[in-house]
C-alpha cells in the first residue's frame, strides 16, 4: 500500500501539459495509438491520437492525427498484430530487421541494414502507446556491441597467446634441466 501511495503522491505536482511537453522532447519515439475496432470487437488498425518529436523526425512522410499504423508502417500487419496483442493483454514486444524497404519511410536507417530494432506496445487505459529507441542510440547501442565482440576476440587471442607462451616456457624448462643433468653427469663421468 505505501509503494501506490508513494507513486500517486510523485505525480502531484505535475501537470498533464507539463509531462506531455517532458515526452514531447525525448530522445525515443513515442506515439500514442487509439485502436480500430470492427463490428465484432477485433482491433484491425489503429489511429495516431499523438507523438513527440523524435517519432515525427524519423518519418519522412508528414503526420497527421488520424494517420493509421497501415500507412505509416513499413510492415503494418505485424505492428497491427502487437497493436492488438496489448490491447488485449496489456504489452507487448515487437522486434524486426531493418532492411532496405524501410528508408522508404524512415529517416536514418540507411546505415542501419540488417540490425534489430524493437518497438514496445503498452496499453494504457483506452490507448496503446509505442515507445522504440532513438536511432542514434541505435547505432551506439550496435557500436558498442561490435566492440565488445572485438575486445572480447582480442582478449581470446591474447589468452591463447599467454597459454602457448607458457607451454613453450614449461618445454624450455624441462629442456634446460634435462641438458644441465645430462652435462653433469657428464662431468661426473670425466672426473
Amino acid at each position: 500500500m505505501t509503494l501506490i501511495a508513494h507513486k500517486n503522491d510523485a505525480f502531484e505536482g505535475i501537470s498533464s501539459n507539463q509531462l506531455a511537453l517532458f515526452i514531447s522532447e525525448w530522445r525515443d519515439n513515442v506515439a500514442v495509438w487509439k485502436p480500430v475496432v470492427d463490428d465484432f470487437g477485433a482491433v484491425v488498425d489503429g489511429s495516431l491520437l499523438w507523438w513527440n518529436q523524435s517519432f515525427e523526425r524519423v518519418r519522412r512522410n508528414k503526420l497527421r492525427v488520424g494517420t493509421l499504423v497501415s500507412e505509416i508502417y513499413v510492415h503494418p500487419i505485424p505492428g497491427i498484430a502487437h497493436l492488438s496483442l496489448a490491447w488485449a493483454e496489456g504489452s507487448s514486444f515487437q522486434a524486426a530487421t531493418i532492411t532496405q524497404d524501410f528508408i522508404s519511410k524512415y529517416r536514418g536507417v540507411e546505415q542501419l541494414d540488417g540490425l534489430l530494432y524493437w518497438c514496445r506496445w503498452q496499453r494504457v487505459g483506452d490507448v496503446v502507446i509505442t515507445t522504440t529507441p532513438d536511432l542514434t542510440e541505435h547505432r551506439q547501442i550496435h557500436e558498442l556491441q561490435n566492440d565488445t565482440k572485438s575486445l572480447l576476440a582480442v582478449a581470446s587471442r591474447k589468452r591463447a597467446l599467454a597459454v602457448e607462451r607458457e607451454r613453450i616456457a614449461r618445454g624450455l624448462h624441462d629442456t634446460v634441466i634435462q641438458n644441465l643433468y645430462a652435462t653433469s653427469l657428464s662431468l661426473s663421468m670425466s672426473l
